[in-house]
């Protein structure tokens, strides 16, 4: 027979003479028999041994009963009930009778329930090793590496107790446990001192759940905000973009993207499990964290102040989403979530192109892409005077000598090489026609499924996995105009004066995450995989003037941008425990990314005519080379972009306590941490084109054009003729640029407990990086950087009775030049009539 002790240590003891005569009175209404051997315990100190399964199909039991010994007390409970014991000296041993009389009859087994958390330390740091019994099953574990314990129980009501070398011994009351669920109880244990190394500290779980879900808040070395799993179960929201909501100082754009105590995203930086993930915006530094489902979250914490141990690449935060590797429950969800508003569902929803069905799952059609083997030229000066491009003019011998495009394909590639018009050709003109569909409601599906089973020896394995797709659809009206050189044209009345128009904004998302850990009695192995493709593909339609023109003409402005993201992120990552306590933690990630415009279309038309009050738009504002030639703006264009980044990185770090039990103990970690990066951009862009002067002629204006342009650009109207157009791809396409960052890192760190009342935090970090930009067309001239990026910190929290009074936090910074300074490429932003210019002035900060 399994036979279980139960040591109960009190908080004062109390021996007399005659201890072996304690008197006991119990008052208790069906009650199980372990909670009234419980209140005998307590009250005579008695130390009980018996089997954990003996009481298991045992009726609740009745007893009334004042000032009598623990024997009488033990006669009335097991009255007619196949049990006996013995008394020897103050342990008392409980064993079955040889007889089953009032024993309630077998009934199916109750679905088990468990109990599971972590046990930390005054820090708010995981404590590995620590002693964790369930007081009335006897059943006992030591804490993982993570700090991290589990039991299956029974349904019931239980006793947790902790103990660990220089902590209080610490008990929990009435922990709940219902059949089939997860009671999650993280546990923070105190130092303990010399005088009371015998207390035990007695709370209920009510109250030590929440002092165990804030100690790592509190007590974190940095200034830090966050929420936690158990606070994102409790709310509606189904990804990170809403949840980060709830976090105190941040704000969120779109339910996207966060700005943190008000600063842009310049200034903040986004980390997954760790790492530091690639930007998913072509031209900010930012992160679409809608892309993340909250079933896979573990905690999200914000940092608000650097320690050695962190990167500093930021000035207002640094938000931190980790995801769950072995789940605490196994658990099943299924979803399914619509929305919408009265202003978008069943109006007319407009767009360019056709619509696929691929685009509701975030998958852009295949028609959308660039179509290969296209080719940029350079404007000779002969070929303007011509007005011919390449392939039209083929027996001009100036036209034949000259190259192409130097930059892009060297001397050897001719300017006739290439047929200008049947390239054109290539592009698809029913992107450029309209379209209109109708406004659907939002649409929300998710699968979730965690699993976690233990393979004994203090080892269990689990996995989570999450697949869910979104789509949303929304009609906005924007009025952009608000002031220029002219004047103020805010409340004009007059066609276009104030800009005003209409967006129609149609976005998906899909993601998988799928992680796995191993967990063993002093290490945990785990593996996180994560896989979100986006896809925006936004209609904006507007009548406006552009004000400071001489002669301002209404004009209509069709803007259709298509954007597609896919993320992966791949990581490994263990911790282990060492002989001298010494804590040891490895981390290996890949991260890929790639951004694409796809086939981005601006197109407007010039006023016409107004007929019976209505005005008509048919002239596309088609460029000419004498435009060209006298500085004018490129009006139109379609553009893609893609941009491919791929990250690698690692980490490596040990950790010690000294001087635990001491009056001052001292936390020391010593890392290293690197990575390595490599992005590209590629940039085309074609430019509706057409003739100067009417054909054979050099001071004649053409016909004018008065059809639209899905019409012109035609496989049969494409040309150079009169009334024709084609596409010159302007000569910056092609690779914009190539980076490659790479960065080691080491630090030392301290963090020292002062007699419980003051708390320091410092250290040393010491960086090296190496960023090396080279730029292919657009400039002659790439970006090499190299240098050392020293840092150092400190973090002294003032404690009295631990309570914190103060708080302050110095530290040096250096912000590193990042891959995103790109060359010089205009971005168009759709809402507002501005081109955005980025450049190589990159200074650190």
């Amino acid at each position: 027979m399994k036979i279980t002790m139960f040591l109960f240590t009190c908080l004062l003891l109390q021996v007399h003479a005659s201890s072996y005569a304690q008197r006991v009175s119990i008052n208790r209404q069906h009650a199980p028999i372990h909670t009234v051997l419980e209140d005998i315990r307590k009250q005579a100190q008695y130390d009980f041994f018996y089997d954990t399964d003996l009481f298991s199909h045992a009726k609740p039991v009745s007893i009334r009963i004042s000032d009598a010994t623990v024997a009488q007390v033990l006669d009335v409970v097991f009255k007619n009930l196949p049990y006996t014991y013995t008394i020897d000296n103050k342990w008392v041993v409980i064993s079955a009778a040889a007889t089953k009389m009032n024993v309630a009859p077998e009934t199916p087994r109750q679905q088990p329930g468990r109990i599971a958390g972590k046990i930390l330390d005054d820090r708010g740091a995981p404590l590995p090793g620590a002693s964790v019994r369930i007081i009335q099953t006897g059943q006992a574990a030591l804490s993982g590496v993570d700090g991290s314990y589990n039991f299956n129980v029974v349904p019931g009501s239980y006793t947790v107790e902790v103990r660990y070398i220089s902590f209080q011994t610490r008990q929990i009351t009435q922990v709940d446990v219902k059949a089939g669920q997860l009671t999650g109880l993280n546990i923070a244990l105190k130092t303990a001192s010399s005088t009371l190394s015998q207390v035990v500290v007695t709370g209920t779980f009510k109250k030590e759940s929440v002092a165990g879900l804030y100690a790592a808040q509190k007590n974190a070395a940095s200034v830090t905000d966050g929420i936690s799993a158990e606070q994102i179960s409790r709310s509606p929201d189904n990804d990170m973009g809403q949840v980060l909501k709830r976090v105190t100082g941040l704000t969120t754009v779109n339910n996207r993207n966060v700005i943190v105590r008000g600063m842009s995203d310049r200034y903040n930086q986004a980390m997954l499990d760790g790492v530091v993930v690639p930007s998913t915006s072509q031209n900010r530094r930012d992160f679409s964290f809608d892309i993340i489902p909250t079933e896979m979250v573990s905690a999200v914490v914000v940092n608000k102040t650097a320690t050695p141990d962190v990167s500093a690449e930021f000035s207002g935060g640094q938000v931190s989403v980790n995801t769950i590797d072995i789940p605490e429950k196994n658990f099943t969800s299924i979803q399914y979530g619509t929305g919408g508003n009265s202003q978008t569902i069943g109006k007319d929803f407009h767009r360019l192109g056709k619509r696929n069905t691929g685009e509701y799952f975030g998958i852009n059609n295949s028609s959308a892409k660039m179509p290969d083997g296209m080719k940029t030229w350079i404007w000779d000066n002969r070929a303007m005077q011509l007005d011919a491009p390449p392939g039209y003019n083929l027996t001009d011998p100036e036209l034949n000598n000259v190259p192409l495009n130097t930059i892009e394909y060297g001397k050897d590639v001719k300017y006739n090489d290439l047929d200008a018009i049947a390239q054109s050709r290539k592009l698809n003109n029913d992107a450029l026609k309209p379209y209109t569909y109708k406004g659907q409601p939002n649409q929300n599906m998710r699968l979730s499924l965690g699993r976690v089973y233990e393979l004994g020896k203090e080892s269990r394995f689990g996995f989570a996995v999450s697949a869910n797709v979104r789509n949303e659809q929304q009609i906005v009206i924007f009025n952009n105009t608000r002031l220029s050189t002219k004047g103020n044209y805010m409340d004009s009345t007059g066609l276009g004066d104030n800009g005003a128009g209409t967006s129609y904004r149609f976005n998906s998302n899909m993601g998988l995450a799928a992680n796995m850990g191993w967990q063993g009695k002093a290490f945990k192995i785990a593996l996180k995989n994560i896989y979100a493709r986006t896809y925006s593909d936004n209609f904006n339609e507007s009548i406006r003037k552009a004000h400071d023109d001489s002669h301002p003409v209404a004009n209509k402005l069709l803007y259709q941008l298509p954007e597609t993201m896919s993320l992966q992120q791949h990581q490994l990552t263990g911790s282990w425990q060492l002989p001298w306590k010494i804590r040891a933690e490895g981390m290996f990630t890949v991260n890929r990314i790639r951004q694409q415009i796809m086939d981005e279309r601006k197109l407007s038309y010039q006023l016409t005519t107004v007929f019976a009050g209505k005005p008509y738009f048919q002239n596309p504002s088609l460029m000419t080379n004498s435009m060209a030639s006298v500085g004018g703006s490129i009006k139109d264009w379609r553009m893609w972009t893609s941009i491919n980044e791929t990250d690698y990185n690692w980490s490596a770090a040990i950790s010690r306590k000294f001087g635990a039990d001491k009056k001052v103990s001292t936390l020391m970690k010593f890392g290293y941490q690197a990575w390595s990066k490599k992005r590209s951009l590629d940039v085309f862009k074609f430019i509706p084109w057409t003739r100067s002067w009417a054909e054979g002629t050099t001071n004649q204006l053409p016909p004018a054009i008065e059809i639209s342009y899905d019409q012109l650009f035609s496989p049969g109207n494409i040309g150079n003729g009169n009334g024709q157009a084609y596409y010159y791809a302007d000569a910056l396409g092609g690779r914009f640029y190539d980076g490659k960052m790479g960065a080691h890192a080491l630090y030392l760190m301290a963090d020292q407990k002062l007699w419980d009342r003051l708390r320091l935090v410092y250290g040393v970090r010491a960086e090296y990086f190496d960023l090396n930009s080279s730029a292919g067309s657009a400039v002659s001239k790439g970006l090499p950087e190299t240098g050392n990026r020293p840092g150092c910190g400190i973090a002294a929290p003032v404690r009295g009775e631990g309570k914190q009074l103060a708080l302050s936090s110095v530290h040096q910074r250096h912000l590193q030049p990042d891959a995103r300074s790109e060359p010089p490429g205009k971005l168009f932003e759709n809402r507002h009539p501005a081109g955005f210019q980025g450049d190589w002035h990159v200074r650190d900060v």
